[in-house]
Protein backbone atom coordinates (compact mmCIF):
# COMPACT_ATOMS: atom_id res chain seq x y z
CA UNK A 1 0.00 0.00 0.00
CA UNK A 2 1.31 3.45 -0.91
CA UNK A 3 1.14 6.57 1.23
CA UNK A 4 2.17 9.32 -1.22
CA UNK A 5 1.67 12.18 1.26
CA UNK A 6 4.58 10.83 3.33
CA UNK A 7 6.45 9.01 0.50
CA UNK A 8 6.16 5.65 2.26
CA UNK A 9 4.81 2.27 1.30
CA UNK A 10 4.13 -0.96 3.07
CA UNK A 11 5.49 -4.30 1.90
CA UNK A 12 5.63 -7.90 3.02
CA UNK A 13 8.89 -9.06 4.60
CA UNK A 14 11.71 -8.00 2.26
CA UNK A 15 13.78 -10.61 0.45
CA UNK A 16 16.97 -10.27 -1.55
CA UNK A 17 14.87 -10.44 -4.72
CA UNK A 18 12.74 -7.52 -3.55
CA UNK A 19 15.78 -5.37 -2.83
CA UNK A 20 17.36 -6.18 -6.19
CA UNK A 21 14.10 -5.48 -8.07
CA UNK A 22 14.08 -1.82 -9.18
CA UNK A 23 10.27 -1.83 -9.41
CA UNK A 24 9.97 -2.80 -5.75
CA UNK A 25 13.03 -1.05 -4.33
CA UNK A 26 12.80 2.13 -6.40
CA UNK A 27 14.85 4.91 -4.84
CA UNK A 28 14.28 3.75 -1.28
CA UNK A 29 16.30 5.65 1.34
CA UNK A 30 14.99 3.96 4.49
CA UNK A 31 13.62 0.61 5.64
CA UNK A 32 11.68 0.17 8.87
CA UNK A 33 11.12 -3.46 9.85
CA UNK A 34 8.27 -3.83 12.36
CA UNK A 35 8.24 -7.64 12.26
CA UNK A 36 9.34 -9.67 15.31
CA UNK A 37 12.30 -11.11 13.40
CA UNK A 38 15.27 -9.06 12.29
CA UNK A 39 16.66 -9.69 8.83
CA UNK A 40 19.78 -11.79 8.42
CA UNK A 41 22.95 -9.68 8.33
CA UNK A 42 23.28 -10.46 4.62
CA UNK A 43 19.97 -8.71 3.89
CA UNK A 44 20.72 -5.80 6.25
CA UNK A 45 24.08 -5.32 4.50
CA UNK A 46 22.37 -5.44 1.08
CA UNK A 47 19.88 -2.77 2.20
CA UNK A 48 22.72 -0.58 3.46
CA UNK A 49 24.83 -1.17 0.33
CA UNK A 50 21.91 0.26 -1.66
CA UNK A 51 22.29 3.49 0.34
CA UNK A 52 19.35 2.97 2.70
CA UNK A 53 19.14 3.06 6.48
CA UNK A 54 17.68 0.11 8.37
CA UNK A 55 15.65 0.22 11.57
CA UNK A 56 14.25 -2.82 13.37
CA UNK A 57 11.40 -2.30 15.80
CA UNK A 58 10.15 -5.77 16.79
CA UNK A 59 6.36 -5.72 17.18
CA UNK A 60 4.49 -8.92 17.92
CA UNK A 61 1.21 -9.16 16.07
CA UNK A 62 -1.43 -9.60 18.71
CA UNK A 63 -4.37 -7.68 20.09
CA UNK A 64 -2.15 -5.75 22.52
CA UNK A 65 0.43 -3.97 20.37
CA UNK A 66 2.97 -2.07 22.45
CA UNK A 67 2.14 1.64 22.10
CA UNK A 68 5.75 2.57 22.87
CA UNK A 69 6.99 0.55 19.88
CA UNK A 70 4.32 2.08 17.64
CA UNK A 71 5.34 5.59 18.74
CA UNK A 72 9.02 4.78 18.17
CA UNK A 73 8.30 3.63 14.59
CA UNK A 74 6.09 6.67 13.95
CA UNK A 75 8.76 9.08 15.22
CA UNK A 76 11.43 7.45 13.07
CA UNK A 77 9.22 7.63 9.97
CA UNK A 78 8.42 11.28 10.68
CA UNK A 79 12.13 12.06 11.04
CA UNK A 80 12.71 10.97 7.42
CA UNK A 81 10.73 14.05 6.29
CA UNK A 82 9.25 12.51 3.15
CA UNK A 83 12.28 10.57 1.92
CA UNK A 84 11.21 7.34 0.23
CA UNK A 85 10.66 4.69 2.88
CA UNK A 86 9.54 1.06 2.95
CA UNK A 87 7.82 -0.02 6.16
CA UNK A 88 7.29 -3.74 6.39
CA UNK A 89 6.13 -6.51 8.64
CA UNK A 90 5.39 -10.13 7.76
CA UNK A 91 2.59 -9.53 5.25
CA UNK A 92 2.76 -5.73 4.95
CA UNK A 93 -0.82 -5.15 5.96
CA UNK A 94 -1.25 -4.70 9.72
CA UNK A 95 1.65 -3.35 11.78
CA UNK A 96 3.37 -1.57 8.90
CA UNK A 97 0.10 -0.09 7.70
CA UNK A 98 -0.76 1.11 11.21
CA UNK A 99 2.53 3.04 11.41
CA UNK A 100 2.10 4.59 7.95
CA UNK A 101 -1.54 5.49 8.47
CA UNK A 102 -0.77 7.19 11.77
CA UNK A 103 1.94 9.36 10.17
CA UNK A 104 -0.14 9.95 7.03
CA UNK A 105 -3.22 11.15 8.93
CA UNK A 106 -1.18 13.40 11.19
CA UNK A 107 0.61 14.86 8.13
CA UNK A 108 -2.68 15.64 6.41
CA UNK A 109 -4.19 17.30 9.48
CA UNK A 110 -1.25 19.48 10.42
Amino acid sequence: MNFPEINARTRPYLSQRDIENKWIWGTCKHVINVFQRKHDEEIVNLIKSNGATYEWIPMAENKDLDINLICRAVNILRSYKGEETIVHCDCGSNRSRLVCEFVSVSAMTS
